[in-house]
């Protein structure tokens, strides 16, 4: 069994909702810092070291951190309320891959074109999409 097979086979058959928890916030600090050094990248390239100058490659690269920035947190949050309220484990991957999936899709969308990219649109189809799930569920859970 590789290294992946291994890794995934553990996150989808012997963690506890925490620990599923931890999986996509861990991966979620890998591109978050993945995006950060895009934008360091840039402002190196550019030697711009605030605000975004004339640069319309550092403001893409600034946007897509912040998009990150702006979105991450608040589905780590539902994930972590929804570890505490002991949803199923199928439904936290759901909303966490999403949510995993979603910023570099949108990265690399934004990275592409300033306008509609397909890459900016399913990204953020999927985030919407984990947002709509966990709130729906978290409101289910506690409402009933």
């Amino acid at each position: 069994m590789t290294p992946i097979q291994r890794l995934m086979n553990e996150m989808f058959t012997k963690v506890n909702s925490i620990e599923i928890f931890a999986i996509y916030t861990a991966l979620s600090m890998i591109i978050y810092l993945a995006l950060v050094g895009l934008v360091v990248r840039e402002r190196y390239r550019t030697r711009v070291g605030l605000g975004t100058g004339d640069s319309v490659e550092l403001l893409k690269a600034v946007r897509t951190q912040a998009n990150a920035a702006e979105y991450l947190p608040l589905g780590l949050l539902a994930l972590f309320a929804m570890a505490l309220l002991s949803a199923p484990d199928a439904l936290m991957h759901a909303v966490g891959a999403a949510l995993i999936l979603s910023r570099p899709l949108h990265a690399w969308g934004l990275m592409q074109t300033t306008g509609r990219s397909i890459g900016r649109a399913a990204g953020m189809l999927l985030t919407w999409g984990a947002f709509l799930l966990a709130a729906g569920w978290l409101l289910f859970a506690v409402i009933g």
